[in-house]
């Protein structure tokens, strides 16, 4: 009787996991590997939508809009990078475990060089 109750509650136990992992098949359509566009109607595309705003409007929706250049100099960047190796700034960036106190003094440190 005892093992007849256990395959019961085994068979249960098993039809109930079941269920909690049963989902909706979705289908995908396939999509297409090859254009029907040739280069020169997806450029002549590009330019007619930055000629009318469009493509100005999306950036600024997708915050890309505005100035990226830098103001920075390349000397001034090599100097930085220079400074951050130096002072074992990258090496805790890439550090398995980050340490927020002495990425805090690493900072003071790099900020006060930099302004000497």
């Amino acid at each position: 009787m005892k093992t007849t109750q256990l395959f019961a509650v085994v068979a249960i136990a098993f039809a109930a996991s079941g269920a909690a992992f049963a989902q909706e098949a979705t289908v995908v359509p396939a999509m297409s590997d090859t254009s029907t566009l040739t280069r020169a109607d997806v450029r002549a595309d590009v330019l007619a939508v930055r000629a009318d705003g469009s493509l100005a409007a999306l950036d600024s929706r997708l915050g890309l809009a505005g100035d990226t250049m830098s103001n920075v100099s390349r000397q001034a960047v090599v100097a930085q990078t220079k400074r951050a190796l130096a002072s074992g700034e990258v090496a805790l960036i890439n550090a398995r475990s980050y340490d927020a106190a002495k990425a805090r003094t690493i900072m003071v440190s790099n900020t006060v060089s930099m302004a000497e």
